[in-house]
């Protein structure tokens, strides 16, 4: 009986060390700190506009609609400022060599679409509408209107014309010129 009381005493010694090795404390330690960014806002801007000249045509008789492209441009608002910001247009009536001037409300734009590059603000913050630009307005037309904390980064808009209505008792002969200004401005239209 001797082996038998040996080998439980070897067994419950094992045991015993065994599970000293699997309770032992583990030393740790953490450490922390801090970081900081400095971002400074930007600007707004408006980038790659350009209209391109209606196409030469020939008085009928009856009224007629020209249309031209306003090639897809961009409008950048990397202010930071959640501020909104709206774009305005104007025209100067359309004028030929003879200083005669075509009557208000001849020039429509339409509205353009709107699509929002990476990491910019859902471009639904951004109202569009089209209008007549020609209205001899100081502010002009308000064709797009982000609200506050939106349009925020960079947005491509397409998809725009302009339209020239033409009614024979308004029109003489002619090449007539426009200057067609876009004003980007911070806050939404109210």
């Amino acid at each position: 009986m001797k082996k038998v009381s040996k080998k439980i005493t070897v067994s419950a010694i094992a045991a015993g060390v065994a599970m000293t090795t699997l309770s032992a404390p583990v030393l740790a330690a953490t450490e922390s700190g801090t970081t900081e960014a400095t971002i400074n806002g930007g600007s707004l801007s408006i980038e790659n506009l350009s209209i391109s000249s209606f196409a030469e045509t020939t008085l009928d008789g009856s009224v007629q609609t020209l249309t031209t492209d306003i090639g897809d441009y961009t409008v950048v608002d990397s202010t930071g400022s959640g501020s909104g910001w709206q774009l305005n247009v104007d025209a100067a009536p359309l004028t030929n060599a003879d200083d005669y001037a075509l009557p208000a409300n001849s020039l429509n734009m339409s509205a353009p679409s709107v699509s929002a590059e990476e990491g910019s603000s859902d471009s639904g913050t951004i109202a569009t509408q089209e209008g007549d630009i020609d209205t001899g307005s100081e502010t002009g037309v308000n064709i797009l209107s982000a609200q506050a904390d939106g349009g925020m980064g960079t947005f491509t808009l397409s998809d725009t014309d302009l339209s020239l209505d033409l009614q024979p008792k308004d029109v003489k002969e002619g090449t007539y010129t426009s200057t067609v200004t876009f004003s980007l401005v911070s806050g939404p239209s109210s």
